[in-house]
């Protein structure tokens, strides 16, 4: 498996961002290949806007949410059987809350950002902005 494969390749689509990856990778300074150093550079010289920054960040915010929420929801109906079985939560008590949860989860982790409604993709976006702000030193 390639270092960037957890990161799609529309994320890293034009000449100067995968010679910036390519870069951080061979100085092995960081475990995914990018160095803030080589962020920066691409910020500046890209011609890429700060809306369009944020919809790939955005993007990006939505798998790294998916997988892990992913793993959580596993954990989460495992220990929930286990509660049911020894009848220490009752199955009506999951039904009315957690489940509605769970399938609402489920459902965002199978679609892809492009396809979210407008406020999942804000939700998305905030923390995006919040990841642009920082790798500009704002």
């Amino acid at each position: 498996m390639a270092d960037h494969d957890w990161i799609d390749d529309s994320l890293i689509d034009d000449a100067i961002m995968k010679q910036a990856f390519k870069s951080g990778r061979q100085t092995g300074k960081t475990a995914r290949g990018f160095t803030a150093a080589n962020i920066i550079a691409y910020l500046k010289t890209s011609g890429v806007t700060d809306e369009e920054l944020v919809e790939k960040l955005a993007a990006l915010e939505h798998k790294q949410w998916a997988h892990w929420t992913e793993y959580m929801i596993g954990a989460i109906e495992r220990e929930l059987r286990l509660l049911i079985r020894d009848s220490i939560v009752h199955p009506n008590f999951v039904k009315k809350g957690w489940l509605t949860c769970l399938s609402e989860w489920k459902r965002q982790i199978k679609t892809k950002y492009k396809d979210l409604s407008g406020g999942e993709k804000e939700s998305d976006r905030e923390w995006a902005r919040k990841v642009l702000a920082v790798l500009k030193g704002e």
